[in-house]
C-alpha cells in the first residue's frame, strides 16, 4: 500500500501544465504579487509550466479555449467568475463542464 507521501509524488509527477482561470489574476511578470507567487510556485516547487488567465467574459474565454486547455492535465478555477450576475459562479459551471469533456485535463481544483 502507498504512503500519503508516495501518493503526492505521483500526483505531482503527472502534472507537467496547467492553467490557472480566474477574473482578477494580472500578469505575474508585472506587479501582482499574488499571481506571482502562484507563477513561481509552480515553476519553482511543482516544476510545472502554469498559464494564468485573465478572464474577462466567457465569450472570449470560448475564443481562447483550445490553446489554453491544450495539453493540460491541471485546472485551477475561480468559482466566481460572473460577479456582474445574479449567480456568479454560472460561467465557471460551463468552463467546469468543458474541462470535464476535455482528453487532456486530469485534476481540476476550485
Amino acid at each position: 500500500m502507498l504512503n500519503v507521501n508516495q501518493i503526492k509524488e505521483i500526483v505531482a509527477d503527472s502534472i507537467k501544465s496547467a492553467v490557472c482561470i480566474d477574473d482578477q489574476y494580472a500578469d505575474p511578470t508585472k506587479d501582482s504579487q499574488s499571481s506571482a507567487s502562484l507563477y513561481h510556485s509552480f515553476r519553482e516547487d511543482g516544476k510545472c509550466d502554469l498559464d494564468i488567465y485573465n478572464y474577462k467574459s466567457h465569450a472570449e474565454f470560448e475564443i481562447a479555449k483550445k490553446y489554453l486547455f491544450c495539453n493540460k492535465e491541471l485546472v485551477v478555477l475561480d468559482w466566481e467568475l460572473s460577479t456582474d450576475k445574479q449567480i456568479n459562479y454560472s460561467d465557471s459551471l460551463k468552463i467546469l463542464s468543458d474541462t470535464i469533456k476535455n482528453e487532456f485535463i486530469q485534476f481540476v481544483t476550485i
